[in-house]
């Protein structure tokens, strides 16, 4: 059963999963749907006895006759905004013990003049929490802020394929392994294997690009091994692949291409486009949580495909400003490069890497345990840092 939002008179659309509001929307899903490109939707958070509750696609029998289920995934239109209510945290997860959805939500592309804008949200459950695939010329704008991403394969999914092109800026969010005490209907935990992943392909000749802007990311819990999932590399080879065929990765940088970097005959000051990530990561605290039974494997990972030799053909370009990676199993950032690409990782303003593989007694000549690790294949992969730290690595 469906409501019509609050009168336009209030100025707000509102989700009220409690009752509280009868003529605000049951569920997420609806508000979404019934709302324009641009919109701003209110969610008030659910709880019961202090206990936060979730918007998800299984309701809690205590609010059967006031909410309705969620259907993942909620496709979210351009510069459409959700943010909570009030201080009433607000949880989204899939509760769905089939096969998990893609994803919490997805941004559609488009363009509003203003980005798509999730704020203050927790997010559980799913294959990914949010999801942005752009292809076929297409464009997006999304703003994530200050989101809590737990227990989902892959926390934020990014791809740009087919001349497409992906703006992102994450703002104060955070990886967390939180749990509660069950009290029944719970999320449906899926065992991380990425946390960030931004992969730039091409298709039909035209190469898709992502701009990605991370501000003050954090993680926090104690990532238990046992409840992480390693995922194989997405290129090889490199130094790892042969000890660890398959590893955990908080933030993946992927690019692959086939159009050369070369100027257009039509204009030699312009080049052509390639698959591309610029990734800048500004201040932030990655903290793997490496032990003797815990912790992420590696904090940056970065590659690039095998391309034919020549002009290069796709690339990633990852700027590094006062952030903290500490604690990793495997290495604190592995950059890896390969015939027809390039990449370039800086470290300034007191960027530190520190910590790694402090599981476990150093071993001699062994690679992993490194506190940044690059390997390159016929290709070129720069290095730079100023004003940084590299410790107990």
């Amino acid at each position: 059963m469906l409501f019509a939002p609050i009168s336009a008179q209030q100025g707000l659309i509102l989700v009220d999963g409690t009752g509280g509001t009868p003529e605000a929307f049951r569920s997420i899903t609806a508000a979404v749907n019934s709302s324009a490109p641009g919109d701003t939707i209110y969610i008030r958070g659910l709880e019961m006895s202090g206990v936060p509750f979730g918007y998800a696609d299984i309701v809690h029998p205590a609010f059967w006759s006031t909410q309705d289920a969620e259907t993942f995934p909620i496709h979210l239109k351009p510069g459409m905004t959700l943010k909570p209510l009030d201080s009433t945290p607000v949880y989204v997860w899939s509760a769905a013990t089939g096969g998990p959805p893609e994803a919490l939500f997805v941004a559609d592309p488009g363009s509003s003049g203003v980005p798509t804008h999730l704020v203050d949200l927790h997010l559980a459950g799913g294959i990914a929490g949010v999801k942005i695939t752009g292809a076929a010329g297409s464009s997006h704008d999304v703003l994530l802020e200050d989101l809590r991403f737990s227990w989902h394969t892959i926390g934020l999914d990014v791809q740009a394929d087919d001349a497409s092109f992906v703006e992102l800026t994450l703002r104060d969010c955070r990886f967390v392994d939180h749990k509660r005490d069950p009290v029944g209907y719970d999320p449906v935990l899926r065992n991380p294997s990425v946390g960030i992943r931004l992969h730039a392909l091409e298709t039909n000749g035209n190469p898709g690009q992502i701009h990605a802007t991370v501000d003050n990311l954090k993680t926090a819990g104690s990532f238990l091994s046992a409840e992480l999932a390693p995922s194989p590399f997405p290129v090889g080879p490199n130094d790892l692949s042969a000890t660890f065929p398959a590893t955990t990765r908080l933030i993946e940088v992927y690019a692959a291409g086939s159009t050369g970097e070369h100027p257009n005959p039509l204009d030699p000051e312009y080049t052509e486009p390639i698959a591309e990530v610029l990734l800048d990561l500004n201040g932030g605290v990655l903290d793997g949580k490496a032990g003797s039974s815990s912790g992420w494997d590696l904090g940056l990972y970065a590659a690039l495909g095998n391309n034919a030799p020549g002009d290069y053909r796709s690339g990633f370009r990852i700027n590094l400003a006062g952030t903290q990676i500490h604690g990793f199993r495997v290495a604190g950032i592995h950059g890896c490069t390969n015939t027809g690409a390039r990449g370039e990782i800086t470290l300034s303003g007191q960027a530190a890497v520190t910590g790694t593989g402090l599981q476990g007694a150093p071993v001699a000549d062994q690679l992993w345990s490194s506190g940044v690790l690059l390997f390159g294949l016929d290709g070129y992969l720069g290095f730079r840092a100023a004003d940084s730290t590299f410790q107990d690595n």
